[in-house]
């Protein structure tokens, strides 16, 4: 076996190592800069932020304010008016718009939205459902198929296309 074949496994060994541990220097740099960051953007961490229910109360210099609850969860109000709920109990999450709109993630994927007029969107890995403030229900499956249910009871069926592929009543009043 000749020398020089040992000294280049030997220099590649150390030059992976050299750069292995370049890479994790340079990430702690980056956790250390991120962490520089949040102390400096962190306004009010005093005796009176934690409350007798055991919540802590964090104020941030945007104006940001975080409620953490002693069970986990945590509620956000951003400096543009705009809350979110982040439900550590069932895994959800909840947000209000400064128009009056939400928008609620699940843990099983669900989304939920609703709007200020009444519209009310459910969306899931198979349909997306939008619930008019008029009544009428509209369904999209996710191969194209759209059910459109009007308030009179009529039921209409359409292909990815638009196409109408069925029809029928339900004889609501």
């Amino acid at each position: 076996m000749d020398n020089n074949d040992d000294c280049s496994t030997n220099i590649d060994s150390e030059d992976s190592f050299i750069e292995d541990a370049n890479e994790q220097i340079r990430m702690l740099e980056h956790r250390i800069e991120q962490l520089c960051r949040l102390k400096d953007a962190i306004v009010e961490i005093v005796d009176d932020s934690v409350w007798p229910d055991g919540t802590t109360v964090v104020k941030f210099a945007n104006g940001q304010m975080e409620r953490l609850l002693p069970n986990g969860d945590k509620h956000v109000t951003y400096p543009d008016g705009i809350q979110a709920w982040i439900k550590r109990s069932d895994h959800s999450e909840q947000i209000q718009l400064v128009d009056g709109s939400t928008y609620s993630c699940y843990a099983n994927g669900v989304q939920k939205r609703c709007y200020p007029n009444g519209d009310i969107e459910i969306k899931t890995s198979t349909y997306v459902k939008r619930k008019f403030a008029s009544g009428k229900v509209k369904t999209v499956y996710s191969n194209g198929v759209q059910e459109i249910l009007y308030n009179d009871g009529r039921l209409l069926f359409k292909d990815g296309c638009g196409q109408l592929i069925g029809e029928n009543h339900l004889g609501m009043k």
